[in-house]
């Protein structure tokens, strides 16, 4: 191939073939766990072997069951970037506030934990109480309970719907 050609074809490919190595650098997704740090409610990234990524948090939501929002912030696309986790409950990262304050989180109820922090963060769990313990119960992503919740949760925004 002449150097013109070798040229115009680098120049037509290089940008196919440099788009999976860009899109490589930020994760698709953050799986999300709830846990309780210092006593308090909090939102981890589930893999403890994943560094914490300083991304901006764009929104957050947890919604219930019954598809209620529980509690939601928003942030400014230029708000503080910051490392994610852990991000606790009822509390708006830096650059943030509190679109929704936080309701009490109700034992026995299945809740979704959805962000958007560049990357899409989810989980879902649940909260357990035996007299004045309490242990969260964090649900497999790809569980029917949790996948069935979160496609609810989409169907509803979708449609316009959701809080």
């Amino acid at each position: 191939m002449s150097d013109g050609r070798t040229t115009a074809a680098l120049r037509f490919l290089g940008p196919l073939l440099a788009a999976p190595l860009l899109a490589s650098c930020q994760p698709s997704e953050i799986a999300v766990r709830a846990a309780f740090v210092g006593g308090a409610l909090a939102f981890v990234a589930a893999d403890p072997g994943d560094p914490n990524p300083r991304l901006c948090w764009r929104e957050a939501i947890v919604v219930d069951d019954r598809l209620r929002p529980v509690w939601r912030f928003t942030a400014p696309r230029t708000g503080r970037c910051a490392g994610l986790f852990p991000l606790f409950y009822g509390r708006a990262p830096a650059g943030a506030e509190a679109a929704s304050p936080a309701a009490p989180i109700e034992p026995g109820r299945l809740y979704l934990f959805i962000g958007d922090a560049t990357a899409e963060a989810s989980g879902a769990f649940s909260l357990e109480r035996a007299g004045a313990r309490r242990a969260v119960h964090n649900l497999d992503p790809a569980s029917p309970a949790a996948a069935g919740l979160r496609e609810r949760w989409r169907l509803k925004a979708r449609l316009g719907t959701a809080g």
